[in-house]
């Protein structure tokens, strides 16, 4: 059994059942947008990123929430974060417009943004190459060519298609 059924004392079947009701029902569809088919769907969610962000090849802001959760009897630490609290996560993608490309929710408080994201079908199909993302394309009014990226905070990897802000200690002392 996933987390989501041992904190919810339900079926896999049941709450990944209704999980799927709730994204497809009426109130989520203007949430979400669904994970880009083709390499013009991600261009379409780049070009928006560049227009209201001024951020060029963006494909999408990435980060995780811990929701708070009373923990099941005999759970131990298995749901006890960082934050001294015992979560499940939320993990998300979201296009220029807040609408969420992408999410996963269920992995126990204790993972890390990253290791959830590790752990998602959306990252093995990032890794394997079968998102359909662009290659290499020129910037406007570049001549260099830049890869088309995720942006994410500290808590995930530094890889060559994700970026994430520098440290904010002491970078700006000199």
């Amino acid at each position: 059994m996933g987390e989501v059924e041992v904190v919810l004392g339900m079926s896999r079947n049941y709450t990944r059942r209704s999980n799927e009701e709730a994204v497809h029902s009426e109130a989520v569809p203007s949430r979400r947008s669904g994970v880009p088919q083709t390499e013009n769907d991600w261009i379409a969610i780049a070009k928006d990123f560049e227009k209201r962000w001024n951020f060029p090849h963006c494909l999408g802001s990435l980060d995780g929430k811990h929701i708070d959760i009373i923990p099941p009897a005999n759970s131990g630490s298995f749901f006890f974060n960082y934050k001294h609290r015992h979560s499940l996560v939320l993990l998300a993608i979201a296009d220029a417009n807040y609408k969420f490309i992408s999410f996963d929710f269920g992995t126990n408080g204790r993972v890390s943004d990253g290791g959830v994201l590790q752990n998602t079908e959306f990252f093995r199909r990032l890794q394997a190459k079968l998102l359909n993302i662009p290659g290499e394309k020129e910037v406007a009014n570049e001549s260099r060519k830049l890869p088309f990226v995720f942006v994410a905070d500290d808590a995930f990897p530094l890889r060559p298609d994700m970026l994430k802000p520098y440290r904010q200690t002491g970078f700006m002392d000199k």
